[in-house]
């Protein structure tokens, strides 16, 4: 009998977490009965999991702080405790989004004592230095963090516990006995290596896409933009690729502050004077569902700028593309990176001291501009769309360094701590 496992998804939008957790799904899957509880079923439909609702009252949408953060979870928690009366109990249950937004898991810990079940947590994003995290990270069974979120989970977990970080090394502390542990995401190489890919020059010929949200809308009617965006069929126009002179630059994030696509746009604007002609730029994006901190479209962007918002296409799109840029402001790991690297796209990212920016080597195996500089970035990206020769070199090299993140290899131990 297949042993059930509950992955728990309270996050309302597709992000990079939710496409590791979906990797590990399909990994799961063969060896387990894997159901997914979640308010955000879309994202899960072609998963092959058995999908469970998870409401959220309006009232406490987007609450991350203070009472109403308690009631939030206690109201996760109690659904949660619904389902294991009615539903039945799970062997293995794992949080994906970290201790605090998974924080109803460790409530529900706590008044279903009578099941026994292994908590797992992944971390993906920088931890807080607070009693909650720290909690967190004490009473899950296994913690799986990303390289870059080593110091942040030591760090709540010594806040915890009040006791000094160095403690944490030593022979009997929590980390040392292996319950912390580091994990590097990965990716489908094989499905990667079937999309197309562009040549030597930067074009995939004979090709098409669809655009899915070209129009932009004033900045200030905030409210009636996002319901276009969310309303709105998407219209489809053909683009020709078949230029050889063109280059097109991809840039592929969700449209929160950090994620730095105004740092994008200003830098395309300066490149395209720097170069003498317009440089053209396909931007793929998700928009945040209830996010105070959300980057909101400018008004009327030049003809060689396209936006798509959450394409089916993406992969395609991408294969359109030759140059990669990463603006993020210190990015844990960065996937869409990686899927660039893949793919053949030459990679652009800021010299930060973040996960990739200690792993790829300038001139080498990417292209590296000052964090935050957009003058910086327009100059990179001028002197990679002028040299085509270069352009080649990085992003084959880029692509070989990406063999070394299967995702089979990557998250197999998290899945043997699963099943």
């Amino acid at each position: 009998m297949k042993k059930r496992v509950m992955v728990y998804d309270p996050v309302p939008f597709f992000g990079g977490s939710k496409q590791v957790a979906k990797q590990l799904v399909k990994q799961l899957l063969p060896t387990a009965h894997v159901v997914v509880v979640t308010n955000d079923r879309e994202t899960w439909q072609d998963s092959g999991a058995e999908l469970l609702h998870l409401s959220t009252p309006e009232s406490l949408k987007g609450q991350t702080q203070g009472l109403n953060f308690y009631l939030k979870h206690l109201w996760f928690a109690l659904q949660l405790l619904c389902i294991s009366v009615f539903y039945g109990r799970f062997k293995r249950v794992l949080g994906i989004s970290g201790p605090t937004v998974d924080f109803a898991l460790y409530i529900y810990r706590l008044i279903l004592p009578f099941s026994i079940f292994d908590l797992v947590q992944l971390v993906q994003g920088p931890v807080p230095m607070s009693r909650i995290a720290g909690y967190g990270i004490k009473q899950a069974d296994a913690v799986f963090c990303l390289e870059t979120m080593v110091d942040s989970t030591k760090r709540a977990l010594a806040f915890y516990q009040q006791i000094p970080l160095e403690q944490l090394n030593e022979p009997d502390s929590s980390i040392s006995q292996g319950k912390v542990q580091t994990f590097t995401n990965g990716i489908e190489l094989d499905a990667v290596s079937k999309c197309p890919t562009y040549g030597a020059n930067g074009l995939l010929e004979n090709y098409s896409v669809e655009n899915h949200s070209n129009e932009n809308s004033n900045p200030t009617k905030k409210v009636n933009h996002e319901k276009k965006l969310r309303e709105s069929k998407p219209s489809r126009s053909r683009t020709n690729f078949k230029d050889s002179a063109k280059v097109s630059l991809f840039w592929c994030a969700s449209l929160l502050n950090w994620k730095r696509l105004d740092l994008f746009l200003a830098a395309v604007s300066r490149a395209s004077r720097l170069v003498g002609k317009p440089v053209s730029a396909n931007i793929c994006y998700i928009l945040p569902k209830d996010s105070q901190h959300v980057y909101w479209l400018p008004g009327p962007m030049p003809r060689n700028i396209k936006f798509y918002q959450q394409p089916e296409n993406l992969d395609e799109i991408r294969a359109s593309s030759s140059i990669f840029i990463s603006s993020s402001e210190n990015e844990p790991f960065g996937l869409s990176v990686l899927e660039s690297m893949a793919a053949g796209l030459t990679v652009v990212i800021p010299h930060d001291d973040a996960y990739w920016d200690k792993e790829l080597e300038e001139g080498k195996d990417c292209f590296k501009y000052t964090a935050g500089d957009e003058n910086s970035l327009a100059h990179a990206l001028a002197q990679l769309v002028k040299d085509a020769e270069l352009r080649m070199c990085i992003g084959k090299a880029g692509q070989e360094h990406a063999q070394h993140y299967s995702a089979k290899t990557c998250y197999q131990q998290i899945c043997k701590a699963l099943t």
